[in-house]
């Protein structure tokens, strides 16, 4: 079975000296990455984080996700990327579905912390986004099986929490069929990773394809306020931007502030939400270039449709279904 710390540790293992994100204002070369990597697991094998172990974070993008992700794979778990805004009683019932054997919180979520240790759940707060965790024990759990790399959770239809594990084999495939489909990505380009963490759409195609295509990527903690985040899409050179219909819209409206502009952008993905076409015209006439749509949901790790380019794309639509997917019309 392939798995996807064994394809992007080799990546950047193989680039050591190249650029492979940008956080806070510089570069971090593979090799900076690789070391969070390592520090990361060994502290997660020092808390006993062990095989079929699951841990959930509640963190913002940054470098940490990655690492924390990597390293439980290392030693052969999963991780669980939650939403630290979605409430208590919404986060505990999705807790208890997950049952992790820790919980990481970002620096000032103390009360949260101690809510969610008086269920019993054991929780360690990170020094900071870019940083080793420090030394913490998890509690025993009932192992899963060690081909799930991630469990999301989503309210779906019902509202209520449900969780949905993902296996490596689900999300590598996603990141290849989607650097696959949209034909206009090569090596080099840098794109934007803004969207949350703990939705699929954000971690699988902004966090994980660049690394396992080996390109490079913008990690920015929070979109707001729109106009550093077009300084930082600015200043790095992102030249891919991944976002919600909701965000460019903000994007077009900082621009017209005085937002400093994307240099040499090629390509503006969106999905997650529904695109009013209205916003593509107005979108090209800020950006110089339109608007490319796909859908997916969760389940689906998470990408189902897209199109492909903008020679080909149909406005209004979400493209043609991308391969290894059955399906039908009723």
């Amino acid at each position: 079975m392939e798995r996807l710390e064994r394809i992007i540790l080799a990546n950047l293992r193989q680039e050591k000296e190249k650029d492979c994100l940008w956080w806070e204002g510089k570069w971090w070369t593979c090799s900076d990455l690789l070391n969070l990597v390592e520090d990361s697991e060994r502290v997660l094998a020092g808390a006993k984080f062990t095989k079929g172990s699951r841990i959930a974070v509640l963190l913002p993008n940054s470098p940490l996700v990655l690492a924390l992700s990597l390293a439980a794979w290392k030693l052969g778990g999963a991780i669980s990327p939650l939403n630290a805004k979605s409430g208590l009683p919404s986060l505990i019932g999705t807790l208890q579905l997950i049952e992790p054997c820790a919980v990481v919180v970002a620096p000032g979520l103390e009360e949260l912390k101690t809510a969610l240790e008086e269920k019993g759940v054991p929780v360690v707060v990170a020094g900071s986004l870019s940083t080793p965790l420090p030394a913490f024990t998890v509690r025993e759990t009932a192992p899963e099986d060690d081909s799930l790399a991630v469990i999301f959770a989503t309210s779906g239809t019902t509202g209520l929490p449900k969780a949905v594990p993902l296996t490596h084999g689900n999300l590598l495939d996603n990141s290849l069929v989607m650097y696959e489909s949209l034909n206009l990505l090569e090596p080099g380009d840098i794109l934007l990773n803004v969207l949350p963490n703990f939705h699929s759409f954000g971690y699988t195609v902004a966090g994980l394809m660049p690394l396992v295509k080996k390109l490079r990527q913008t990690i920015l903690a929070s979109f707001l306020p729109p106009l550093e985040a077009m300084k930082t899409i600015h200043d790095s050179g992102t030249n891919v931007i991944v976002a919600v219909p909701t965000m460019l819209y903000f994007m077009t409206v900082a621009a017209g502030k005085g937002a400093p502009m994307p240099v040499n952008l090629k390509m503006i993905v969106t999905g997650g939400d529904r695109l009013n076409v209205q916003l593509d015209e107005k979108v090209k006439g800020v950006f110089g270039i339109g608007i490319i749509e796909g859908y997916g949901l969760t389940e689906c790790s998470p990408v189902v449709a897209v199109n492909r380019n903008y020679k080909e794309r149909r406005l209004g639509t979400v493209g043609p279904i991308v391969r290894g997917y059955e399906w039908k019309l009723p």
